[in-house]
């Protein structure tokens, strides 16, 4: 056995006698019946008679991690860890939260040791393999993949991972056969089929569709995997053209992950609601000047499913952009700005930005602009920043990155609205699960974007899907001018692109246009009656676009 085995050993003996005391069972059972406040009052406690009690330290965790305040949590297990030095589980609690975080080089040391000391240690695996793909290390994560399945070929958990990062770096026909081996050793595996799936290649044919249908009568099946087969056999159904049948194995699919995963429409809403408030033309011309100078980052924002991984490979095969992922620090110092003031009075978003001042906004933009640096890769003068979800942040962006280009990407809404609801997403979006709630999450998009146009007009480019099909040479050639460049016909053959791509269009993008692809949904259109009466006048009966 290693030191480094003997040091967890005595640090689980350590938490162990500490959880024996009788003021932290009480505490812990407060936790367990949700009564939050009272188990932090105990926990509080017994660090004041204990300062480095760590059985309390990680019931603090717990609680800040379900009170939304990761900051809180990573101080907290990093007081743990010295308590409990070398402890396995709080040091790859703290590496997984600091990589949530984007914390990305402590995380990434932290996980190197881990891993080199346990490499048995499937979660510590998991989550370095996450943190390689997030910062682009895909070689990287490719030959880590690669040494896991050689050492534990029976566990198809890693065959599975491989096959996702297969598909990112556009290897489709790798990609279906590793999703082929998972099903081999594991042919239940709703998530694997889903993956077969969402290759949009006509991968799943007749017989198929008679193994998930099989699967899906298995008594108590896991509500999980059930998602994922429903979905694929929506895709399934689709690509065999029986649309009815496809229709009803994703309204299924939606149902199911309505339920597990619950949206609350009216608040976002009223979220919209305080921004168009918030952001009026007197705040802008208040803070003229404010942020960072920096003119390098270009962000798509949008609905999902409305082209914007399409626009972003078109554009990242011009010489002079660099493509790099989703990235999370917009909304990242939004939540960090909330958290700030948490045991205060909370100020909702976007309203805390109100106490900020020229020179905190210049070390906003800066922070956000010195996060971003990990994801790439080449020196080029502009990089984009594909986080569609970053439309209800545009105020945040101008405010700090007041020279950055924005562009909206927008598709037609009913094409929009049902892609979304046949998209099954790995996180977030949970608003796509619910045909009025997406309608509503479209109209809420296009009101602010209506807002923004109002208060800053020119600052936001529409790009509007539907006429880059139609006319991709002149859509592109708009959109460069307005960056600034030359126009490049590399941007016409983007297929050719192989940077990777993690998006739901990451196989899509492959392949040269389809200018009919908008028009799937008229096929579904007898059952989406819900969809369109709440999109109200968005959704008009000719299908123009609005």
């Amino acid at each position: 056995m290693t030191a480094q085995h003997d040091r967890s050993a005595a640090a689980d003996a350590i938490l162990e006698q500490a959880s024996r005391r009788p003021e932290f069972v009480q505490a812990a059972q407060a936790f367990m019946r949700g009564r939050l406040p009272e188990a932090e009052r105990g926990a509080r406690a017994i660090l004041a008679r204990h300062p480095r009690d760590p059985a309390a330290t990680l019931l603090l965790v717990e609680i800040a991690g379900i009170a939304g305040l990761p900051a809180e949590a990573i101080a907290l297990l990093r007081s743990v860890s010295t308590v409990l030095p070398g402890h396995r589980e709080t040091l790859t609690r703290l590496a997984e939260l600091l990589f949530r975080q984007s914390m990305f080089d402590e995380a990434r040391t932290l996980l190197d040791q881990l891993t080199e000391h346990h490499p048995d240690d499937l979660r510590a695996a998991t989550i370095r393999l996450s943190l390689l793909t997030q910062i682009g290390a895909y070689d990287e994560a490719d030959k880590i993949f690669r040494e896991l399945i050689a050492r534990r070929p029976a566990e198809p958990s890693i065959r599975l991972g491989h096959a996702h990062l297969l598909r990112t770096l556009g290897r489709l026909g790798e990609s279906a056969e590793t999703y082929r081996a998972v099903l081999a050793r594991m042919p239940a595996s709703g998530e694997a089929w889903w993956g077969l799936a969402d290759l949009k290649s006509g991968e799943l044919g007749a017989h198929d569709i008679s193994v998930m249908s099989s699967l899906l009568q298995r008594p108590g099946i896991d509500p999980g995997q059930e998602l994922h087969l429903q979905f694929a056999l929506g895709k399934a159904e689709e690509d065999a053209g029986r649309y009815e049948a496809s229709f009803t194995h994703y309204a299924e699919a939606n149902r199911i992950a309505r339920k597990l995963r619950p949206y609350d429409a009216a608040e976002a809403a009223a979220s919209i609601d305080r921004s168009i408030q918030f952001f009026d033309e007197p705040y802008f011309d208040r803070r003229s000047g404010w942020g960072s100078p920096s003119t390098a980052p270009i962000f798509i924002v949008g609905m999902p499913r409305a082209g914007s991984t399409l626009l972003e490979q078109m554009l990242a095969s011009h010489p002079a952009i660099e493509g790099t992922a989703e990235l999370p620090y917009i909304p990242q110092i939004a939540h960090e700005l909330l958290a700030e003031r948490w045991s205060e009075a909370p100020v909702p978003y976007p309203n805390a930005l109100a106490a900020i001042d020229a020179e905190r906004a210049r070390v906003m933009g800066e922070r956000y602009l010195t996060r971003a640096t990990i994801h790439r890769i080449t020196d080029r003068p502009f990089f984009i920043d594909k986080l569609n979800d970053n439309w209800p942040h545009i105020g945040l962006i101008h405010t700090i990155l007041p020279q950055a280009i924005i562009i909206d990407a927008r598709r037609e809404a009913m094409a929009c609205c049902f892609a979304n609801f046949k998209q099954h997403f790995t996180r977030g979006r949970d608003f796509a699960y619910d045909q009025t709630d997406i309608a509503r999450q479209y109209r809420d998009y296009v009101r602010y974007m209506d807002h923004v146009a109002t208060v800053l007009p020119g600052r936001v480019l529409r790009v509007e899907h539907e006429r880059l099909l139609a006319d991709p040479e002149a859509e592109l050639r708009r959109v460069v001018d307005h960056i600034g460049l030359a126009f490049d016909p590399a941007c016409l053959r983007f297929y050719e692109n192989k940077r990777p791509v993690r998006t739901a269009s990451a196989a899509q993008v492959r392949r040269p246009l389809d200018p009919h692809s908008g028009e799937l949904w008229r096929r579904y259109r007898p059952w989406l009656g819900e969809m369109e009466r709440a999109l109200g006048p968005l959704a008009p009966p000719s299908g123009e676009f609005r």
